[in-house]
């Protein structure tokens, strides 16, 4: 059975196996924020959610879809002086509105933790639910994993592929995906087909991204976001750190340290994304001079494409943060 539990998006470890390696095992803190596009500040806060794929639905892949939707989330709303930065309301609003065509898979076990993300094709709606290709693919990506933990991801993709197609309730449909598992070592390794991507940083600093694969602009092939803005990463995350080294902060553990990091990047990261959907491209700074391109704008730019803004979506942010077990 996939493991999917609060305490995965606390802390990750896997106990040393028989063979201990000379280094202890590394601990993988896991952050997780996500939004559908069909959800406020882009629907009014009274309209129903959308009921895509598979959630509530009573069958096998319908109980894992609403076990990874219980686990604790965010949608890039935190607020100061609440513990954590999620009110319980925001835990609500996050289940309600749920993840969108987009979808997400956590398992661990086996030495390894496995992180994976597929966004639906949105092309095959209205006519088919683009939402139940990808949380089937990461349903059976989960089962994959689980089943062989020591499976590189593009084995696991391969195999959760092919049980897609054996689905009798996913009629047609595609999909970006992007799978990444972690070894108690510091073994990583990673697959990805379409735009959605990963990122590695060290110290603040990105030191490989994912390349795009599409057939043309706006079009994945088989199926980072449009809106985060990858360029920010920096930044954002040198932040992040000078937020957890304030002296107000002194009495986080190591440990603690790690699990806010990975938690707070997830969620800065997605509402940042969130805000680049808002912009029209016609902002200017206090200065009058034009304001900062959406990533959705930079790459019309780059194929000839005139598109001012955001380009509004589903956005799923999945992070892990390495340390040492101490």
């Amino acid at each position: 059975m996939v493991r999917a539990t609060s305490l995965l998006l606390r802390t990750l470890h896997t106990p040393p196996v028989s063979h201990t390696p000379a280094r202890s095992p590394l601990i993988y803190s896991l952050g997780l924020s996500y939004a559908s596009k069909s959800s406020p500040p882009f629907v009014p806060p009274h309209a129903q959610p959308d009921g895509t794929g598979f959630a509530g639905k009573p069958s096998k892949v319908g109980r894992w879809v609403d076990e990874m939707l219980s686990l604790r989330a965010g949608r890039g709303e935190l607020q100061g002086g609440i513990e954590g930065g999620w009110t319980e309301e925001t835990q609500m609003a996050t289940r309600r509105w749920g993840a969108g065509e987009d979808f997400f898979a956590l398992v661990e076990g086996g030495g390894y933790t496995h992180l994976a993300v597929s966004d639906g094709v949105g092309g095959w709606a209205p006519q088919y639910d683009p939402a139940l290709f990808s949380q089937s693919l990461m349903h059976r990506y989960a089962l994959s994993a689980t089943s062989s933990p020591s499976s590189p991801p593009w084995e696991v993709l391969k195999k959760a592929y092919e049980g897609v197609l054996a689905e009798d309730n996913v009629e047609a449909g595609s999909a970006t995906a992007v799978g990444v598992s972690l070894g108690e070592s510091g073994e990583l390794r990673g697959v990805n087909l379409g735009d959605s991507g990963a990122t590695i940083l060290r110290e603040d600093q990105p030191i490989y991204t994912t390349p795009v694969q599409t057939h043309y602009f706006n079009c994945p092939t088989d199926g980072l976001s449009d809106n985060l803005p990858t360029a920010h990463l920096p930044l954002l995350s040198a932040r992040i750190s000078s937020l957890l080294s304030h002296p107000t902060n002194a009495h986080l553990s190591p440990q603690d340290r790690a699990d806010e990091r990975a938690r707070l990047l997830a969620d800065v990261l997605l509402a940042y994304g969130r805000m680049a959907m808002a912009r029209t491209g016609t902002e200017v700074d206090s200065e009058g001079r034009p304001g900062w391109k959406t990533p959705f704008e930079e790459e019309a730019a780059r194929n000839g494409y005139r598109y001012l803004g955001g380009k509004v979506d589903d956005i799923t942010v999945l992070t892990a943060v390495a340390s040492e077990r101490l």
